[in-house]
């Protein structure tokens, strides 16, 4: 996957803090982490640059991470910011979409919401 221009946001070091720590638990085999935290307290932010982190180091480009956003226009929102974030192109994916559709589209998007 090709990086497009990003914009850089320094994150508070809260979330420096939860980033470095959820990197270290995911660089462990079969590792998974979910981050809960209040409404505003820059959750997107962390998401991207742990997304932006994971799709630099994948060299093959056989890599896609799927964000979910409970509603659609949550999901277009969150659309947007991750593209301006990673610098990665992201694709929306409202409705429906099979395994098989999911996999046809990340191809192209490295980056996919639902």
């Amino acid at each position: 996957a090709k990086c497009i221009h990003r914009r850089w946001l320094q994150p508070r070091s809260y979330q420096a803090t939860i980033i470095k720590e959820v990197d270290k638990c995911l660089k462990e085999e079969g590792n998974s982490a979910i981050v809960v935290l209040p409404t505003g307290t820059g959750k997107t932010l962390i998401a991207s640059e742990l997304i932006r982190r994971r799709l630099s180091m994948d060299e093959g480009g056989n890599k896609v991470a799927v964000f979910v956003a409970p509603t659609i226009i949550l999901a277009l929102q969150q659309t947007e910011v991750l593209q301006e974030l990673t610098g990665y192109e992201v694709m929306p994916c409202c409705g429906e979409v099979t395994t098989e559709e999911l996999v046809e589209i990340s191809v192209d998007f490295p980056i996919v919401v639902c």
